[in-house]
């Protein structure tokens, strides 16, 4: 571990050399032009006549289209005729708006007869220029280049040098501490972790400012780009649009961090226990007014890799996951605010390996006045002495406890659970839109932005292939907008069967299933949602049944945000299952 760390040292170091020298190089060049400038504004001026001028556009190859000004002039200087035929410190930028100008302008005094203004070095004569001044589409344009290649350069090295400190201290507590891993890293060494809130924003302003650094120019040439008639060009306004969403982005996380200051969880004990408790507090150095309640999720999460090379991709899984709500009258309210953390961990739980990717985080959300309170946690969870394997899934949560989320869970559900007597029961699952509808409107968000990028494929006459392959994920994302706008599904449980009828549109599907058949009922995790750094989960209540060797599910209910309401159903069906 130690040798891949410094390892990974290294590979930075390589990577981020050419942007550091990137960027000086076009830093350098930014300031020779400007030191330039200021020494031509110092020379002798003169009246210059002017014989040609003009702006054209040229082809620079792999860097697309740029602008060149080209002139010719005479100009008198101490009783010596001379020419030029330079018309500013550079003749050459990727945008032509200024260049234009000047060749107007040029052009306008020729046909005029009119004299311009021509600055000479009265050490050479015969170097003069008409423009002295900086050419800030030039600057702007190299500055692009220092600003992204060197903050990359200079913000590896920075990450280099943090590194490599974290990893000396973190050497000296393995070697302190040889058999605890938890206590490996500072923060977890003493208990109090501080929230990810301050690097969330720190990483939102610099993915900002590079995202629009690069697409900086965008705008520029798609006004060219317009005007010569390509339309096709509007399709990059989508990059400034993300650029505006980053930096929104990065105001509300900065806005949070001024608002709620350095949160931190305190833990009584250093770890988390596997088969046994994690115990402490959400300490925020603010006095918070909470709305209701504070919802405090623990989560199991294991990195997953796949594919290699440009198509290597990493998401995040689930192993493990509870919630609880904290009611507003248990948080202490004083100088500072202390929410309560208190969840006991399943012994089949695994414990944080950094080998596996196998990762722990606690999440406390709540509702204030304003802009809402969010904070998330890497918490260390391991197996100690203390770990206890009668700890399981069904004793994590204290019997009361347990009940009484069951019955806030039946009272906020909109699912319809009707006990029609004699052991019989009833079901009526709504459309996920209803019960779901953040999920829905987010997801009606994209395929209304994704049919609008295939319109416009359409409009300007992309190749027919790309029409044709966003065409079909387009079909495919409206069917399941479709799906989770009008699918129902109504179950009834009695009379030793099962009969489960499903809605799509205005047509039913009906199965029907020997309820002595069903093996079991489980909640598993079927669909996932991100939004920002925070991802939903959503259950299905799922039926199992036929033979061993060939066993089928099917959904009674699906698409549920809240793991107790999930339970709750469930719990309902194995009644029935049990009493019918």
């Amino acid at each position: 571990m130690k040798n891949s760390n410094y390892k990974g040292i290294g590979c930075v170091v390589l990577f981020v050399t050419p942007f550091f020298v990137v960027g000086c190089v076009t830093t350098f060049l930014i300031g020779k032009h400007i030191v330039t400038s200021l020494q031509m504004q110092r020379w002798t001026t003169v009246d210059a006549t002017v014989l040609s001028a003009g702006a054209h556009t040229v082809d620079s190859g792999d860097d697309g289209k740029s602008c060149r000004v080209s002139a010719r002039y005479t100009y008198v200087f101490d009783g010596q005729a001379y020419s030029g035929d330079r018309a500013g410190i550079t003749d050459q930028v990727g945008f032509g708006g200024t260049l234009r100008k000047r060749a107007a302008l040029l052009q306008e005094a020729q046909r005029a007869g009119l004299p311009v203004g021509c600055y000479v070095n009265p050490r050479n004569p015969a170097e003069a220029v008409l423009f002295p001044g900086v050419q800030w589409d030039h600057v702007f344009f190299l500055s692009i280049f220092s600003l992204v290649f060197g903050g990359v350069g200079v913000g590896g090295y920075g990450m280099m040098w943090f590194g490599r400190r974290k990893l000396r201290e973190r050497e000296m507590l393995e070697s302190q501490y040889p058999g605890e891993p938890w206590r490996w890293r500072p923060e977890w060494d003493r208990g109090v972790i501080p929230a990810g809130s301050k690097a969330t924003m720190v990483g939102l302003w610099a993915v900002a400012g590079f995202w629009n650094a690069i697409s900086a120019p965008v705008p520029f040439a798609i006004a060219e780009e317009w005007q010569g008639g390509n339309s096709l060009m509007l399709l990059a306004l989508l990059f400034p649009l993300v650029g505006a969403g980053l930096l929104i982005a990065a105001v509300r996380a900065t806005l949070i961090w001024l608002k709620y200051g350095r949160t931190e969880l305190v833990m009584r004990s250093v770890p988390g226990v596997i088969g046994g408790e994690l115990i402490g507090a959400v300490r925020i150095p603010q006095p918070v007014d909470f709305d209701e309640r504070v919802t405090v999720k623990l989560s199991c999460i294991k990195k997953v890799t796949s594919g290699s090379g440009d198509d290597r991709s990493t998401s995040e899984h689930v192993l493990w996951q509870s919630e609880h709500q904290v009611d507003r009258t248990d948080v202490q309210v004083t100088q500072q605010t202390l929410v309560p953390v208190v969840f006991l961990i399943p012994y089949t739980c695994r414990p944080t390996d950094e080998a596996s990717d196998v990762s722990w985080r606690l999440e406390a959300a709540g509702a204030t006045p304003g802009l809402d309170f969010q904070a998330r946690f890497e918490i260390p969870v391991f197996q100690t002495a203390e770990s206890r394997e009668e700890v399981t899934e069904h004793s994590t949560v204290d019997p009361t406890v347990r009940a009484e989320r069951m019955k806030e869970a039946a009272r906020s559900s909109l699912v319809g659970v009707r006990e029609l007597g004699m052991g019989r029961l009833e079901l009526d699952v709504p459309p996920a839109a209803v019960r779901s509808v953040g999920m829905f409107l987010s997801l009606a968000a994209f395929t209304i932005f994704w049919t609008a990028v295939c319109v416009g494929m359409v409009m300007f006459d992309v190749p027919i292939l790309f029409p044709i392959v966003f065409g079909l994920l387009d079909l495919l994302l409206w069917l399941i907008l479709l799906q989770l706008l009008t699918g129902r599904t109504q179950t009834r449980i009695g009379a030793g069967e099962i009969a489960v009828s499903s809605r799509f549109l205005c047509f039913w599907s009906r199965r029907t299933i020997p309820a002595a058949d069903v093996h079991r009922v489980e909640i598993p995790v079927t669909s996932r949602a991100q939004s920002g750094s925070r991802q939903y989960l959503y259950y299905s209540v799922r039926v199992f049944y036929g033979g061993s060797e060939k066993e089928r599910h099917f959904d009674v209910a699906d698409s549920i945000g809240n793991k107790a309401e999930a339970e709750w159903i469930a719990e309902a069906v194995e009644n029935a299952l049990l009493n019918g």
